[in-house]
């Protein structure tokens, strides 16, 4: 099965090639279930593949207190390397950021 390549663009940031992502949106309903707002919000968990560069771009998002990004997953087409699903977001926060490196393993 050929592997679906997933790049996690972010303003001003490089690219970063995807190993995981989850996602989920939620949209307010009436005392019927109805649907009665728009949806809002969210939160998009992502796994990347390290730099090895030395590049500090996402912990500096995290650390700092009010820094919204706008930014986009891309789900790209195998044989076409065209966007086949993209997720967008506007004045994202990095609200959680973790960062390993195991010896004989990699930087994760």
């Amino acid at each position: 099965m050929a592997k679906t390549p997933v790049t996690m663009k972010i303003d001003g940031y490089k690219d970063r090639e995807v190993m995981m992502v989850s996602y989920d949106f939620e949209q307010e309903t009436d005392a019927e279930g109805q649907m009665s707002g728009i949806p809002r919000g969210g939160k998009i968990q992502v796994r990347v593949k390290a730099l090895n560069d030395g590049t500090p771009d996402l912990l500096a998002w995290m650390t700092e207190r009010n820094l919204p990004k706008n930014g986009s997953i891309e789900f790209l087409e195998t044989k076409t390397g065209k966007a086949m699903k993209t997720i967008k977001f506007e004045n994202g926060y990095c609200v959680d950021f973790e960062e390993k490196w195991e010896d004989k393993v990699g930087h994760f």
